[in-house]
């Protein structure tokens, strides 16, 4: 069976994960759509995109220190290849003719399955080559997060998702919701679950030195409940005046600190308010205590697959899919998105280092029977959808 497995580096960290359960089973091509604001995305580190061609060799793109780390992750796939978009916008007419380009390159290649692993806005001039694809969707969120919505992802949506002759999700609360917001959806929809993101195990710091920290990573957007966050922190200040706070990423989406709830929590909180490198992620983890994610709404979460590959514990809200991923007092815990259940939480984690106890139950790596597990679902997947 030869597959088109069509991700982007927005999403190459779940992506090579995903992928390992089922390239032995098929004939897969692997493209990553790349373009200059996503090149330093999340483990991607390319410099510069300007002399490559449009469908360029991963090896040549990633240069030689970069393929030695994914090498493992690409062995046994047939091609990668990266799709690179030289201009900035998602949308324009090069954009558009680039990838009824790449139509015309699918079109011979006369693959049995073409598998979207999300829909990318730059992929629309792929539409006219879509009636008779075997179209299989990946969709990490099936709505919009809070304060992320747009026209863009409306029309992307309203596109893609009638083509699709099954999905594959990565919750049972996806395919719920999957199912609530695009009603005519009738075609089969299949769950696997994101697996901890273990390349990120190659930017572990030599020397390993730990503080103890509590520590919200990520993208800084209203739907995170950076302020639920912000707001628990006194609570818990009152039993451990001492505990140190930490929250990092790069704000996007009108986010707003709130300064003054900052400055009296200034002998307590970092704020690392810019992009993170892989090695500033991966030792801001490793020195950490447990990890918080206080999400508003929430599918999955790519911050829960890394910390998991860490071995690191997490307190989550009980929105979206945590509650699949976290089993409450056992490799986790979850909280009601409101700062004060999230300070009971912390304070819980806290107390007695339970969070060490926590964390002895985390699975760093996923299991050779969930690989085969994942891998099975997404081959009768294909199957099913070329029977017809």
């Amino acid at each position: 069976m030869k597959v088109a497995f069509y991700t982007s580096a927005y999403f190459i960290d779940s992506a090579i994960e995903t992928i390992q359960s089922f390239k032995s089973k098929v004939s897969l091509h692997l493209f990553i759509e790349i373009s200059e604001i996503s090149k330093k995305s999340t483990i991607l580190n390319i410099d510069n995109i300007n002399s490559f061609d449009f469908i360029e060799d991963a090896e040549k793109v990633l240069g030689p220190e970069q393929w030695l780390k994914f090498k493992t992750y690409f062995d046994g796939i047939t091609m990668v290849k990266f799709i690179v978009h030289k201009n900035s916008k998602s949308l324009s007419l090069e954009s558009f003719l680039y990838s009824m380009k790449l139509g015309r390159y699918f079109k011979k290649m006369n693959f049995d399955i073409m598998h979207f692993d999300n829909i990318s806005q730059r992929s629309f001039g792929l539409y006219p080559f879509l009636n008779k694809t075997k179209l299989i969707i990946t969709l990490h969120d099936p709505k919009p997060h809070t304060g992320e919505n747009s026209w863009k992802t409306f029309l992307k949506f309203n596109l893609y998702i009638p083509k699709a002759k099954a999905f594959i999700l990565y919750s049972e609360y996806s395919k719920t919701l999957l199912k609530k917001v695009f009603h005519k959806v009738n075609v089969p929809i299949n769950c696997i679950q994101l697996l901890p993101y273990s390349f990120m195990r190659n930017y572990l710091p030599k020397e390993r030195i730990s503080d103890n920290s509590i520590l919200f990573f990520g993208r800084l957007s209203p739907y995170k409940g950076v302020d639920l966050f912000l707001n628990a922190i006194p609570m818990v200040l009152e039993k451990y005046p001492n505990q140190q706070f930490v929250i990092a990423g790069s704000t996007n989406y009108d986010f707003n600190f709130d300064e003054k709830l900052i400055s009296k929590l200034k002998n307590n909180i970092t704020i690392i308010n810019k992009y993170l490198s892989l090695e500033e992620i991966a030792t801001l983890i490793d020195k950490s205590a447990f990890i918080v994610c206080p999400y508003r709404d929430a599918t999955q979460s790519g911050v829960l697959s890394t910390t998991f590959a860490f071995g690191k514990t997490a307190i989550a809200s009980n929105v979206g899919s945590f509650g699949e991923y976290i089993t409450d007092g056992i490799n986790g815990l979850i909280s009601e998105p409101e700062a004060g259940d999230l300070a009971k939480k912390i304070i819980t984690a806290i107390e007695h280092d339970y969070y060490k106890k926590l964390e002895s139950n985390v699975i760093p790596t996923c299991t050779a029977e969930k690989l085969e597990e994942f891998g099975n679902t997404i081959l009768s997947t294909y199957q099913n959808v070329l029977k017809g």
